[in-house]
């Protein structure tokens, strides 16, 4: 967020509403968080054989455990980008836009 702050205020600037500063956040890091899932299962695919032995009583391409482990994933990052996401609707674009 804060490599951003000068676009975010940028945007404010020119009338940038929060709920699109909100979504612009949220876009991209749910984009980050869905390469994350892709590359998980890809190599949790990789892996089955030796996750196989360790796990009782779940086959290694058991869809409903690999959709509550993505759900959850996807719940934790919509709470942690909730924080950087607020903080784009408040920046100001005075103090952010002048020159050090």
């Amino acid at each position: 967020m804060n490599e951003r702050k000068r676009e975010f205020a940028i945007r404010v600037a020119l009338g940038a509403s929060a709920l699109v500063l909100v979504q612009t956040v949220m876009r991209f890091s749910l984009a980050v968080t869905a390469a994350g899932i892709v590359g998980g299962l890809g190599a949790a695919y990789l892996a089955r054989r030796v996750v196989e032995s360790r796990r009782y009583g779940v086959s290694p391409a058991d869809p409903l455990t690999l959709g509550a482990a993505c759900a959850l994933l996807v719940a934790v990052a919509l709470v942690a980008i909730a924080c950087p996401a607020w903080r784009a609707t408040r920046v100001d674009p005075t103090t952010s836009l002048r020159v050090e």
